[in-house]
C-alpha cells in the first residue's frame, strides 16, 4: 500500500509483531536457594532470566546462599568461633559461626561484642556482673526498699524479708 502523509484511524495492513522464541534461561528459586533452568515461555515478563547460573546466583543470593546456589560445599570441617549477643542473658557468648544465619553479626572478641550490644548496661554479665558475684537478675533483701505503709512511721528505715 501507498504511504499517506497524514494519520489514519487504524492500520492499513495487518502486521504481525515479531515474537521471540522461547529460550532456556536461569531463574532464581528463593524457596530452594538455587537458580534453575526454565523456559522463558513459562515465566512472567517481570521475572528476570539470566544466561548463566553464575550470573543468576550472584545477583540473587549473598554469602553462603550464593555458595549453596552454585552447588559449592559450604560445610567447613574447622569450627569458626565468634561472639554473638545473648539478649536474654545480657551477655556475649562464643558460638560456632557456621550455625548462625548470614545476617547475624559475630565479633572476634567478647569485649567488642559487649561494647556494641550492652554498653548501655554496665551491670550486665558482659561487664562482670555475674563473675564478680553480683547477681544482676535478683536483688538481695538487704538492698530492697522497705514496703510502703498506709501512714508515715517514725522508725528509721527498716529492711524486711518475706
Amino acid at each position: 500500500k501507498k504511504e499517506t502523509g497524514f494519520p489514519t484511524t487504524g492500520p492499513q495492513e495487518l502486521t504481525s509483531f515479531p515474537t521471540k522464541p522461547a529460550e532456556i534461561m536461569y531463574f532464581a528459586d528463593f524457596s530452594n536457594m538455587k537458580c534453575s533452568a526454565e523456559s522463558t515461555s513459562r515465566k512472567a515478563r517481570w521475572e528476570r532470566g539470566y544466561e548463566t547460573m553464575s550470573d543468576c546466583c550472584e545477583d540473587n543470593f549473598w554469602g553462603d546462599g550464593r555458595k549453596e546456589c552454585m552447588g559449592e560445599d559450604i560445610i567447613s570441617t574447622q569450627s569458626v568461633a565468634m561472639y554473638y549477643p545473648d539478649y536474654g542473658g545480657r551477655n556475649c557468648v562464643e558460638v560456632d559461626a557456621r550455625t548462625k544465619q548470614s545476617w547475624d553479626i559475630g565479633y572476634e572478641t567478647k569485649n567488642e561484642c559487649c561494647e556494641v550490644h550492652f554498653s548501655w548496661d554496665r551491670s550486665s554479665i558482659c561487664f562482670g556482673g555475674e563473675e564478680e558475684g553480683i547477681d544482676t537478675a535478683t536483688p538481695t533483701s538487704d538492698i530492697l526498699s522497705p514496703r510502703p505503709t498506709p501512714k508515715p512511721t517514725s522508725s528509721s528505715i527498716k529492711v524486711t524479708t518475706s
